[in-house]
C-alpha cells in the first residue's frame, strides 16, 4: 500500500485547494491534503504537525508565498515547497527558486502538477540522503580532526615546491609554540626554521626528488627553532602525499615525534660514559703521580737531617713545597675522578662559612660586596669538612672571576625538604632532609649554550693558564659522592646562582688520633714495608730505620707472603700498599692475617678506590694511610697502631 503523502496547502480559495486534491488523487497519489490561509495557522501547523510538502499560493490577502517560504526555511527547511499561482511572474518564479523553492506551477497548467509534487518528494528523499552523508562525513572529519589534535605528535602536509606548510594540527603549539594558522603558508619554512646543519640534508633527500612508486617512507631526525628560539628535536616518518603529472613528488605527509628529551637523555648517557673513561683515566694517573711524590715526601726529612747550609734548606724547602702543590692537585684530580677521601662526619653550616667567609673577604678585591648570611635553624651537615670547603671556595672564586671589576656576591644558607624523587643530570636524587647553600653572584652570566657544558672535566671558559676546568667537575663528583647534588641558574649580563644541596643530620665522629707534639721514635720494632715501587721501599727502609725501627722490604704480596712465613713471630706491623700487580693488597693482608692473626696492619693507597680498603679496615682492624705521605704521617699512624693511642 503506497505511504499516505502529507501535504499542507496554504491557500485561500477552496475550490482551488479542491481542484489540487483532486488532481493528485486522480493521478494514483495518496495524499492528505490540509488547508491553511493565515499565517499563525501556518506556523503553528508547521512547528506541531508532520508534513511531506508544502503547497503554496503566491498572494494571499495577508501572508503572501514569499514569507511563507523564508518561514518554511527557518523551521523545517528539509521539506519541498511548490507554488501553485496564477499570477506568479518569470522573474518572481526565478527568484523563488533561488530562495529554496522547490518548483513553481501556474494555475492554468495544473496537469504538471502530479508529477512535480513526486519529483520533489524524490529529491528530499535524495536530499536527507546526502545530507546525512554529509553530516556522517562532517562527524568522521571532526572525529579525524579531534584524533590528530589531541595525538602528542605533529601531523602535517609539506610542499616541496614552496616550502611552505599547507597543513598542520594543533599539536604543533605546545612542542613548537606556534599556532598552526600563523605557520601555514609560510614561505621558505624550512629555511626558516630548521637548523642550517638539517635544512639541507631534509631538501636533499633522494625520495623527494624521483619519480614516486607509491608507498615510499622516509625517517629523519632533525632540529627545529621553536618560537622562543630553542632548538628541538623531532623525529618524522614521512611519505609522498601528492604528486606532479611526472609522477615527482609535491607534497609528503609526515607525522613529527619530538624526542628532545631523549636526545637530551642521550648526551648525558654518553657525556657519563665519558666522564666515567676520564674518570678511570684520571685515577691512574693520580695513582702513578702518588708513586712519585711518595718517595719524594719521605726523602725530604732525611735530606734536613744531612744539609746544614741555609741554601740548602732554602731550595729543600721549595722542593718540598712544589711536591705538596702537586700532591694537591693530585687530590684534586682523585676527588675529581672518584669522590675520594672522604671523612665523613656532622658540622655546623655555619662553621664552614664563617671559615669561607673570612678567607674572601681578606683575598677577593674591596670593589666586590660580600654579604653572607646563615639562618640559626639550619641543620648540621653531614659529609667531609674539607671538600664541603673546596666546593664553596670553587665557587666563591669562579664569582669572583665573573666580576672582574666590581659587583655583589651572597651566600645564603637554609634547611630544605625534598619530598620527591628530582633528577639531577641524570642522577635520581631521593627525598630527604638537605641543606641548601647558595653562593650568587651579579657578574657576567653563563649563555644557556654552554650551561650544561661548565660540568664537564676540562671544560673552561677561563683563558689559558687561568685554571684547569676541572673546578666544577670536581664539585659534582663531590657531590655525588656525598649524595647531594648541585643546580644552576644563569642569566646572560644578571649573574649566576648555584645552588649546593647536602644531606643534613647528625652521625657521631670516629675518635681521632690525639696529635703529637713530637715525632713518636721505634723501639727497636721490626716492620715490613710492601711495595712495588723501589724508590718507595728504599726511601721509607732508610725512614724508618733512622728512626729507631727495623725493617724487612717486599716488591709485591708474594714476596711479602714468603718473608712473612719466616719471620711471622718477629713481625709486629706489616704496611702493604693496595696497588701492586701478580697479588695486591687487598689479597696479601688476609693471607698474611691467616698466617698470624695478631700482627698490625697499615694499608697505603694512592688512588682512594675505598672499596678494597673499607673492606680490610672492617674486617681485619687494618688503618688506612693515604699516599703520598710525609715521615710524620708514617710515624705518628705506626705509634697510634702499635700503641693503641
Amino acid at each position: 500500500m503506497q505511504n499516505v503523502i502529507s501535504i499542507l496547502h496554504l491557500e485561500d480559495n477552496v475550490a482551488d485547494y479542491e481542484l489540487v486534491n483532486a488532481l493528485l488523487t486522480e493521478n494514483g497519489l495518496n495524499v492528505n491534503i490540509t488547508r491553511t490561509e493565515t499565517k499563525d495557522d501556518f506556523l503553528h501547523r508547521l512547528r506541531t504537525e508532520h508534513y511531506d510538502l508544502v503547497i503554496s499560493d503566491f498572494s494571499l490577502p495577508v501572508y503572501d508565498g514569499k514569507l511563507a517560504l523564508s518561514d518554511l526555511q527557518n523551521i523545517h527547511p528539509e521539506i519541498p515547497f511548490i507554488f501553485v499561482s496564477g499570477n506568479i511572474g518569470e522573474e518572481y518564479a526565478v527568484e523563488s527558486l533561488q530562495q529554496g523553492a522547490t518548483d513553481y506551477i501556474l494555475k492554468n497548467n495544473l496537469k504538471r502538477l502530479p508529477s512535480a509534487v513526486q519529483r520533489a518528494l524524490t529529491g528530499a528523499v535524495e536530499k536527507r540522503h546526502l545530507k546525512s552523508i554529509e553530516l556522517e562525513l562532517k562527524e568522521r572529519e571532526q572525529f579525524i580532526k579531534k584524533i590528530m589534535d589531541t595525538t602528542p605528535n605533529i601531523i602535517f602536509v609539506y610542499d616541496l615546491r614552496n616550502d611552505a606548510l599547507i597543513w598542520v594540527n594543533n599539536s604543533i603549539q605546545p612542542i613548537l609554540g606556534f599556532a598552526p594558522d600563523t605557520i601555514i603558508q609560510e614561505k621558505n619554512i624550512a629555511q626558516q626554521l630548521l637548523n642550517p646543519e638539517d635544512h639541507d640534508k631534509f631538501i636533499a633527500i633522494d625520495t623527494w626528488h624521483v619519480p614516486s612508486r607509491g608507498g615510499e617512507v622516509v625517517d629523519f631526525t632533525y632540529r627545529v627553532k621553536n618560537n622562543e628560539g630553542n632548538w628541538r628535536w623531532l623525529s618524522t616518518r614521512s611519505t609522498i602525499f601528492n604528486t606532479d603529472e611526472n609522477s615527482i613528488p609535491v607534497q609528503i605527509l609526515g607525522v613529527a615525534e619530538d624526542v628532545t628529551a631523549k636526545k637530551e637523555l642521550e648526551a648525558r648517557f654518553f657525556r657519563s660514559q665519558r666522564m666515567e673513561s676520564i674518570g678511570e683515566l684520571a685515577g691512574g694517573i693520580a695513582h702513578d703521580l702518588n708513586n712519585v711524590f711518595g718517595p719524594m715526601l719521605l726523602a725530604i726529612p732525611l735530606l734536613q737531617r744531612q744539609l746544614l747550609d741555609d741554601n740548602s734548606k732554602k731550595f729543600l724547602a721549595m722542593i718540598e713545597g712544589g711536591i705538596h702543590r702537586g700532591t694537591n692537585m693530585v687530590k684534586q684530580i682523585l676527588m675529581f675522578a672518584r669522590g675520594a677521601g672522604t671523612e665523613i662526619s656532622s658540622f655546623s653550616p655555619k662553621q664552614i662559612l664563617n671559615e669561607i667567609e673570612s678567607i674572601i673577604k681578606e683575598t677577593f678585591p674591596k670593589s666586590i660586596e660580600i654579604n653572607v648570611s646563615v639562618n640559626n635553624e639550619t641543620e648540621m651537615i653531614i659529609g667531609d669538612h674539607t671538600q664541603i670547603h673546596q666546593i664553596l671556595l670553587n665557587l666563591c672564586v669562579n664569582a669572583r672571576d665573573a666580576m672582574p671589576t666590581d659587583g655583589k656576591l651572597t651566600i645564603q644558607c637554609n634547611n630544605f625538604s625534598l619530598l620527591v624523587a628530582h633528577t639531577v643530570r641524570g642522577r635520581i636524587m631521593k627525598p630527604g632532609a638537605y641543606v641548601v647553600i647558595s653562593v650568587k653572584d651579579s657578574g657576567t652570566g653563563i649563555p644557556s649554550d654552554i650551561l650544561e657544558k661548565i660540568f664537564e672535566p676540562f671544560f673552561t671558559t677561563k683563558s689559558v693558564g687561568k685554571g684547569t676546568g676541572l673546578g666544577l667537575s670536581t664539585v659534582q663528583s663531590i657531590l655525588q659522592n656525598h649524595n647531594g647534588f648541585v643546580e644552576v641558574e644563569s642569566t646572560v649580563g644578571s649573574g649566576t646562582t648555584f645552588k649546593v644541596y647536602l644531606p643534613s643530620g647528625t652521625i657521631h665522629k670516629h675518635k681521632e688520633i690525639e696529635s703529637q707534639s713530637m715525632i713518636p721514635l721505634g723501639h727497636g720494632e721490626l716492620i715490613m714495608v710492601v711495595d712495588d715501587e723501589s724508590s718507595m721501599l728504599q726511601v721509607a727502609k732508610e725512614a724508618l730505620e733512622s728512626s729507631n725501627f727495623k725493617t724487612i722490604t717486599a716488591r709485591d704480596g708474594a714476596e711479602a707472603i714468603a718473608l712473612f712465613l719466616k719471620q711471622s713471630n718477629e713481625i709486629q706491623l706489616v704496611i702493604c700498599d693496595m696497588g701492586m700487580p701478580f697479588l695486591d693488597g687487598s689479597k696479601t693482608v688476609p693471607v698474611l692475617k691467616k698466617i698470624q692473626p695478631g700482627v698490625k696492619i697499615i694499608i697505603a693507597s694512592g688512588s682512594q678506590s675505598m672499596y678494597a680498603e673499607e673492606g680490610l679496615i672492617k674486617d681485619y682492624n687494618a688503618v688506612m694511610l693515604q699516599k703520598p705521605y710525609t715521615v710524620e704521617n708514617l710515624l705518628t699512624t705506626i705509634d697510634s697502631v702499635l700503641y693503641s693511642r
